[in-house]
């Protein structure tokens, strides 16, 4: 009988230990699933997109085709715009009412999709656009004879009030273009120059032995600063290096990464997607911040005023491998609020809308829609 009590609490215990054991997996796994962000498809292409850009918590997307289509976080869709080519690029103003799309002719265009202007130039082709801090609009065209530049600044309805010839440097180069119109031009062969008023008014040189040709880089960074580099190294363990320069083209600091994946300004942030992960410095190369993955390469950064985005992403092994992509959403601290992992044997293009934290991803002619339950 004594033996029989004993063997009874015996199945007692273990039934609580087992109920106990349940009641500890569950409550992990609520914890572990409540940390993971949802993916919904939103909508579908006919043909591959091009381009894409949020215009507040909408998406602006281009096709191969030469449609502008801009959609909310539904699918719906909100307007579209056809202009007849490829587009390249995609540039909103700075208080958010135009935007500018770059196809073989430019096209200024509001948020509602009613065209204000185009700029064209005949045996050119249109290369860079930006929004000046004055209200007007820089354009730069190339020759379609050499590498010759025509850059045209423009006011709000499309006026030209200046135009400047840049003569063909016998390389090709990484273009972009100040908030007060200056254009700093960093070529394959490690020359760096800063045009103004269409004549050459700073040069430095960057070392070229580190690093394979096309894959240069230069940015106006903030009021006073200017960064560039190249992306790859000719050894993959060997550093790159990354020069900061002053207005002057004077060298404040020299960084070195690993390869870079990708490269993203913000308002006093500039934030590389590196082999090693994802590092912020600001205009005088200080660390801000750093982000890594074990065992993953920094993919991209994204911001709003409210979230933060980072991407990293590893290769499979095997016959047929994949990419593996780990999307985190942060808080403006850095603080984890959910994450996404997929797989993908393309590469794909995310942006954060501006008010919110939901993110849209891009995965070859499939937008969809990745949130926070």
């Amino acid at each position: 009988m004594k033996r029989k009590k004993n063997r009874i609490v015996l199945y007692i215990i273990i039934l609580l230990i087992g109920v106990g054991a349940s009641i500890l997996f569950f409550m992990r796994y609520q914890r572990v699933t409540s940390n993971m962000l949802t993916c919904v498809e939103a909508f579908s292409f006919d043909t591959s997109v091009t381009n894409a850009m949020t215009i507040g918590d909408d998406i602006l997307i281009s096709t191969s085709d030469g449609k502008i289509n801009l959609l909310d976080s539904e699918g719906k869709t909100l307007w579209t715009k056809d202009v007849g080519s490829s587009v390249f690029s995609l540039e909103i103003s700075s208080d958010g009412k135009y935007v500018i799309i770059g196809a073989v002719e430019f096209h200024v265009v509001d948020v509602a999709g009613k065209e204000i202007f185009k700029k064209g130039m005949e045996d050119h082709v249109s290369f860079k656009s930006k929004y000046l801090k004055d209200g007007k609009i820089k354009f730069i065209f190339q020759s379609l004879s050499d590498l010759s530049l025509t850059a045209v600044t423009v006011d709000g309805k499309g006026k030209t009030l200046q135009t400047e010839k840049i003569d063909d440097l016998g390389e090709t180069c990484f273009i972009d273009i100040s908030s007060s119109g200056k254009i700093l031009l960093s070529g394959e062969r490690g020359e760096v120059y800063i045009i103004e008023n269409g004549g050459f008014t700073k040069d430095a040189n960057m070392d070229t032995k580190v690093s394979t040709i096309h894959t240069v880089f230069g940015y106006f960074f903030g009021d006073s600063t200017i960064v560039c580099g190249y992306r790859v190294s000719y050894d993959p363990e060997k550093p790159i290096p990354v020069y900061f320069f002053d207005e002057n083209l004077t060298i404040k600091k020299t960084l070195y990464f690993k390869n870079i994946n990708d490269i993203s300004l913000y308002d006093g942030v500039i934030v590389f997607s590196t082999k090693d992960g994802i590092v912020a410095y600001d205009e005088n190369g200080k660390e801000v911040f750093a982000i890594d993955e074990l065992g993953f390469q920094g993919f991209s950064y994204l911001q709003n005023g409210t979230f933060r985005v980072c991407v990293f992403f590893k290769r499979t092994e095997g016959e047929n491998a994949d990419f593996v992509y780990k999307i985190d959403l942060l808080d403006a601290q850095n603080k984890k609020i959910g994450d996404y992992v997929y797989s993908s044997d393309t590469i794909p293009q995310l942006f954060l809308a501006a008010n919110s934290q939901n993110i849209y991803l891009i995965d070859k002619s499939h937008l969809k829609l990745i949130s926070k339950d």
